[in-house]
Parts: C-alpha cells; structure tokens; sequence
C-alpha cells in the first residue's frame, strides 16, 4: 500500500487488518480517486471495490474538520452496513467520525449522530435524501460522493430516488461503482475503468455439496457428525436464518446470530464471541462483511445457495484463511440456477463420516479486547476550547495514538479512547490551558 503515497497511520491501519498487498481494482482506482478524478468502475463484488475508495476517502479526511466531506450510497441497507463495518475498521485509529444512515433504524438517534458533524455517512437513498431535505445532512463542504452498486438501484426501481439525490448535491467529486456500465448514470462525463476480476475458490478449501429435501434434518446431522471448530451457517433471508437459529439453539450448542437489522455495538459483541470461541456456530444473513477476517473456521455451511457465484465464493473465502484448511458444504435441493451448475462441477458430493464433536464447549482462541472506551470532560466550545486542545492537552496524560474520535459539544466533550480497559484515574487532575476538568467514564 505504500505506493499510493498515503497518510502513514492509515498505512499502519491497514497493515494491522492485513491490508497489505493493493488487489487490482485497487490498483487502478486509488490513484485516479486521489486524483480527483471522476470514474465509473465496473467490477464484480468481491473485487475489493470497497477498499478502493474507502482508502482514499480516509486519506483525504482531516480529524479536525468538522464537516462531512464524503457521502457513500448505496441501494441496499445490508450493502450499507458492510461498508459501514469495514470503514469502522480502518477508521478506529484515525479519529474519523463515520456514521449509518438507513432506513428501520432510529431516526432521532441518526439526527444526533449528524450533528456531530461526521465526516463520512453511508447510507441508502431514501433516509438520505430526507434528511438532506431537512438539512439535517450538511453538503456544504461536501468533496466525493460514492454510488456503489450503481445498477442495482435500477434492478430495485431505485432510478428515480438515485435521481433525486444527486440532484440535491452540490458541485462534487464522483465515483460509481457497477457490474455493468451504463451511460445513463449522470449526464457528466465519467472515465471508464473496466477490471477483470474473475475470481475462483482458495484452493485450500474443499468444496462439497449435499442433495437434500430437509435442509434443517441434513444441517443438524452435519453438526452431529462432523469435526467442526467452528462455523458459518449462510441465509439468503434473515427469517430464514433466524427461524433455523432459535430451533439449533435449543440443541445445547453454543450458538450466535448476525442479521441486518441488529444493532452494531450488538453484532460487534457476537463477532468478538465468535472470534474468542465462545460461540462455535454462527448463523448469518449474508452480511459478514470482507473486512472481517475470522480465524479457525473450519466449516461454511450453505444452507441457502447464493444468487451469484461471486458470493458463493466470498463465502467459502470466510473459512482457509492463510494458509489453513477449510471446508463448504452447500445443502443443494431442487433449484436450477448458474450458482447449482458451478458448484456441482466444482465440488465433490459429502459423505457422512461420523467424527462428531462437542459443541457445547468453548474453543479456545484469540481474545479479544473492545476496542473503544468513551470518556466524557465536562468542558466544552462555551469553555471557549478547540479539538487541538483536547488533543494536545490528552497527549499529556494518554499515549496520542489512543486518542479517537473527539465530539466537541456546547458544555461537554465526548472522546472515543481506543483502549478497553482504559483507567480513568490517569485523568484525576487533567487540565486544558491550565484549567482543571472533570473527566469521566461514559455510561452505556
């Protein structure tokens, strides 16, 4: 990554994801973005498409500014909250404000959140778009919009929303991310980068499939019969998967569950339980994002087949990791579709070999630390205090590079530490030009 010339803690960030080596789309995109370009991308998903313009939206951004300077869309919420994932991820050293803003989610919670002035939102059109409307959102300062999945907002009867907002928009950098390309996207010119990026399952994972017509009866004898350390379970729905998630959680088996709809401190939580071994089976609807990177998952079960081969092969990419082992079983019934023929003549049918292990006992893996501690000084802007006080005054007491996000309010200031057992007591006397403050644990 270093060729691209970028902020050395965001290099550091990406190292520590294991970011390392830039893919193809990354390649191309990444200068041409740093470049002010504007492009329309055609890749597939699984490209790292996400990385290529989430990287130079994170290089560009300076913590201090108080404005939002990039807007991600997209046409789905799921979609929203992956990239929200990832882009947390590399943002949690950075002192980056990011927020989510879609639908079925809290409204008044989102116009809080926006009033921090954060410095990226992700979000899908129509909340967007409302809340532009309400100059809740603020596009003053506004340098990049992203449109990823740009043909899926036609596929959805999206067209007219994606319309409406980038007519809302003022005079902006843009980028659109698609399958397929279009010319009717905008009615400005964009530079075409068109990557080819066919993509085939990591060698190390075996692939096999099962011919069933009770898919719950043949997923329960897998998990009573094979040597399992851990494992996804693949939904296309998220009834699907929660309906499959309460019955196998009576089974006495350390079970979790991710879906779009929960809350992130919630699916945060359930991927450090997953990663510390303390659920064995994890149950999803397809959101566990590419960013997340999972050691030791020995098996990917589909129950459900996936509607494209990019995401059937994204999925069997969450087992062998590195150079370990992995394996995707994927319950086939009566369907027909170009996912079926692949997988059929790629993968070898299972044979059931009794090797059963105990699911109700915790792995033992890595342990994981919580990222953030929030901490509260009771000072503010009527304290007449800038972020470079807080800042430069924090470095006194905290290694700097603990220092995260800073929400600078009227009469408090609210800062994420990036450390989980952070000892408050470290602030008993702090003082900001000379002045003392009360500094304290935020309560959940």
């Amino acid at each position: 990554m270093n060729k691209f010339n970028l902020k050395e803690e965001l290099i550091e960030s990406l190292y520590l994801n294991n970011f390392k080596e830039p893919l193809k789309v990354q390649e191309e995109v990444i200068p041409l973005l740093l470049n002010k370009e504007n492009i329309l991308v055609q890749a597939k998903t699984g490209s790292g498409k996400t990385l290529s313009y989430l990287i130079p939206i994170l290089n560009m951004i300076n913590f201090e500014d108080s404005y939002t300077s990039s807007i991600i869309l997209t046409p789905t919420r799921e979609l929203a909250l992956q990239i929200y994932e990832v882009c947390k991820l590399l943002s949690a050293s950075l002192k980056v404000n990011v927020v989510l803003i879609i639908g079925q989610h809290d409204y008044n919670k989102q116009i809080n959140q926006l009033k921090h002035k954060p410095h990226i939102i992700i979000g899908t059109p129509g909340r967007i778009i409302e809340l532009i409307k309400l100059k809740e959102i603020k596009l003053d300062n506004l340098k990049l919009t992203i449109i990823d999945e740009a043909d899926e907002f036609n596929t959805l009867g999206l067209k007219e929303q994606l319309d409406l907002f980038i007519s809302l928009l003022p005079k902006t950098q843009f980028a659109l991310f698609s399958a397929t390309i279009s010319e009717n996207y905008i009615n400005f010119p964009l530079k075409k980068v068109i990557i080819d990026n066919y993509e085939t399952v990591n060698p190390n994972i075996s692939q096999y499939f099962i011919k069933t017509n009770d898919k719950y009866e043949t997923l329960l004898q897998i998990l009573n019969t094979a040597n399992i350390k851990s494992s996804i379970v693949y939904f296309n729905t998220k009834q699907d998967c929660i309906n499959t998630y309460k019955l196998v959680k009576e089974l006495d088996i350390l079970t979790g569950i991710i879906h779009g709809d929960m809350s992130q401190n919630r699916r945060t939580k359930i991927y450090n339980d997953f990663k510390e071994g303390s659920i064995r089976i994890l149950f999803s609807s397809d959101v566990i994002s590419r960013g997340m990177d999972f050691k030791d998952v020995s098996h990917i079960i589909n129950y459900d087949i996936p509607n494209d081969i990019d995401t059937y092969i994204h999925r069997c990419g969450r087992s062998g990791r590195l150079d370990d082992i992995g394996i995707s079983i994927s319950l086939i019934s009566n369907e027909n579709t170009k996912v079926i023929d692949y997988i059929l003549s790629n993968a070898e049918e299972y044979i059931f070999i009794i090797n059963p292990i105990n699911l109700n006992i915790k792995l033992e893996k890595e342990k994981i630390e919580p990222i953030i501690t929030k901490i509260i000084i009771r000072a503010g802007k009527k304290n007449k205090l800038r972020l470079k006080d807080i800042v430069g005054s924090l470095s006194n007491y905290i290694d700097p590079s603990l220092i995260g996000v800073i929400n600078l309010q009227d009469n408090y200031t609210e800062i994420e530490i990036l450390s989980q057992n952070f000892n408050i007591n470290i602030l008993a006397d702090y003082k900001i030009k000379g002045k003392k403050h009360k500094v304290e644990i935020k309560r959940k």
